[in-house]
């Protein structure tokens, strides 16, 4: 597969970190395949471990949703014309 190039929405308020608030973090976004065409991604993840106050370990994940978001545009699309 060639090398994706990330386009992500910063999902965090500007000046603040994600090791900063601790809550669980989940994006969805999308990359180019190199190919001309879009993956999409989800990106989560969230604190296992604390010290002192400070978020130190986390668990995160990235996988590819791509298929789900297709099949989640076609059903939009079956349910739209179902009511016209």
């Amino acid at each position: 597969m060639a090398i994706m190039h990330r386009r992500m929405p910063n999902p965090i308020p500007k000046g603040r970190t994600l090791a900063d608030h601790g809550e669980p973090f989940r994006v969805v976004y999308r990359v180019t395949d190199g190919r001309g065409g879009w993956r999409w991604l989800q990106a989560r993840a969230f604190s296992l471990e604390q010290r002192e106050g400070q978020h130190v370990r986390w668990l995160h994940d990235t996988i590819d949703i791509t298929e789900q978001r297709e099949t989640e545009k076609r059903c939009a699309i079956r349910w739209t014309s179902c009511g016209s």
